[in-house]
Parts: C-alpha cells; sequence; structure tokens
C-alpha cells in the first residue's frame, strides 16, 4: 500500500465509531442473489436503443467482480457515486473547513437530485417493494454507500504518497452517514424515510475522525 493508504486506514483504525459500525454491517451481510458488486460510472456505458439516435440505454460492465451479495449493496455504490461525485467537485485546500466551500460545488446536489430519484423510484418499483420494504432498503443502501465510500477513498490513496483533504472529506462524510443514514438520506439525496429529519453536516458531527493520531 502508498504511504496515504497505510495512514488512511491507520485512521479508520483510530475511530471506534467507525469500527463499531463496519464490524456490525459485516455481521449482518446476508447474501441473497447476484450483484455487481463494482458498480461505478466507470462501469456504466450509455449507448442508443436500436433504431434510435438517443442515447438513452445503459449498461453495466466489468462483471468480473459479480458474486453473491446483498442487492443493498449495489444500490449503495450507485447512491455513494453521487456524493463522491458532488464532493470532488468542492474546491477545498488541505485542512480546510469543507462547509464553507459546498456552495462553489461545480456539481451541486440538488443537480443530482433528480436522477437520484428517478433511479431510486425506478428500482423499488421495479421490485414491487412496500413501504416498510422501502424503508429498511434505503437505510441498508446509506449504510452501505457509506462504506462504498471509504473504500473509493482507499482507491484513491492508492496513487498518491500523503493522504489528500478530498479523502478525509469522504471518511468524515461516510462516518455522518453512518451514525444517522436516515438524516442523511434525506438531506443529501433528497430520500425522505422521516418527515422532519434533522440537518446533517459533512463533517462528523461526534467523535470526528483523528487525523493527527491523536
Amino acid at each position: 500500500m502508498s504511504g496515504a493508504a497505510v495512514e488512511y486506514i491507520r485512521i479508520l483504525q483510530a475511530t471506534p465509531s467507525l469500527r463499531a459500525s463496519l464490524g456490525q454491517l459485516r455481521e449482518s451481510w446476508d447474501p441473497s442473489c447476484l450483484i455487481h458488486q463494482d458498480i461505478k460510472w466507470d462501469n456504466c456505458v450509455v449507448h442508443p436503443r436500436e433504431g434510435s439516435s438517443r442515447t438513452s440505454r445503459l449498461c453495466l460492465v466489468d462483471w468480473e467482480f459479480a458474486v453473491l451479495g446483498e442487492p443493498a449493496w449495489d444500490v449503495g455504490s450507485v447512491l455513494s457515486e453521487f456524493l463522491a461525485s458532488w464532493l470532488a467537485s468542492v474546491p477545498v485546500a488541505v485542512d480546510d473547513e469543507v462547509d464553507r466551500y459546498l456552495d462553489l460545488a461545480e456539481h451541486p446536489l440538488d443537480k443530482m437530485r433528480p436522477q437520484v430519484h428517478a433511479f431510486w423510484s425506478s428500482y423499488v418499483t421495479a421490485r414491487g417493494l412496500s413501504g416498510n420494504e422501502r424503508r429498511r432498503l434505503l437505510v441498508r443502501s446509506v449504510e452501505l454507500a457509506a462504506v462504498r465510500l471509504l473504500q473509493t477513498a482507499f482507491e484513491q490513496l492508492q496513487l498518491v504518497p500523503r493522504i489528500t483533504s478530498h479523502a478525509v472529506c469522504l471518511l468524515q462524510l461516510a462516518q455522518n452517514l453512518l451514525l444517522a443514514p436516515e438524516i442523511g438520506a434525506a438531506q443529501l439525496l433528497g430520500l425522505y424515510v422521516d418527515p422532519q429529519p434533522d440537518q446533517v453536516s459533512v463533517r462528523a458531527s461526534r467523535e470526528p475522525p483523528d487525523t493527527d493520531g491523536n
């Protein structure tokens, strides 16, 4: 691993709430169907439908990691891609408070929410899920989206010598989502399971990750 990746793992290990959440998710993992397991924008190909010039058909490629797993992992991976794209477009420097720059995001979340809603609505409708089933799936998917954000940060850090501010932002966002998945779904993605959710911040609201090793 790169030096940045090693430092990142150390931060994860030094954050009790993250260790506990990841352990609980692993213990409750319930494989029930074939999943892609590596859904990201790079593995989504859009092309015209047969007999049409409109680019409206989407295919998933690169199935070499397909495995028996939880469908919520693939759903969460899609949600995490929206969140990761948003954070990646925020111009934040090292040691800056990311909250100060959210309004400058090149890809703001409010412009992504129609696509988030379209994906979520199409998915739950196709599966014919009831209200309670939708709620459980949304919470689980947001929790696993947080795990995918942690994985995304780790993958990015394999290419750099030192941990980046963007990776720290991904880690902090993941921690918040694990602490309060319903609030994160509502305030960030616009997917409500609670009629009056509280506000959620990109930065950790409690027990922030120890980026100094103390």
